[in-house]
């Protein structure tokens, strides 16, 4: 279906040419004056997670330093959203994510061991001690 143009000469944006007013159409299109578009980044989908929760909760509650490169990679994961390295901002969320996990799995490592340590000590330290026998010992009942 076709549609009569413009009487002063324009064609309207929504039959896909370009605006009278020198603008491209927004549609699909890049936003005019280098702003980011409205829609969306077409093709790429949402910013992925960051894990930014999950990283200070390693730091602060698991293995510090693997707790840091989390902190590292998640803080990473927006600014290269924003540069338009979209594959480098998902492989960032995707490391932030795995060393959160790597965090949380040497805390539990350090405690497994720290136990099993305890109590292998713990249990010599006990064997070794001299047994109190009561029946030994005699009393004075001189009074």
């Amino acid at each position: 279906m076709s549609y009569p143009s413009d009487p002063y000469g324009g064609s309207p944006e929504w039959q896909g040419q370009p605006s009278p007013y020198g603008q491209p159409s927004p549609y699909g299109q890049p936003s005019p004056y280098g702003q980011p578009s409205p829609y969306g980044q077409p093709g790429y989908g949402p910013q992925p997670n960051n894990y930014l929760v999950w990283a200070i909760l390693a730091t602060v509650l698991c293995c510090l330093p693997f707790g840091i490169v989390s902190l590292m990679k998640s803080n990473q994961v927006g600014s290269l959203w924003a540069r338009g390295q979209y594959g480098e901002a998902q492989a960032a969320s995707a490391a932030a994510k795995r060393w959160a996990i790597a965090s949380a799995a040497a805390s539990v490592a350090a405690w497994l061991i720290f136990t099993g340590f305890y109590v292998l000590f713990s249990e010599s330290a006990v064997s070794n001690t001299p047994s109190t026998d009561f029946t030994t010992y005699r009393t004075y009942s001189g009074y």
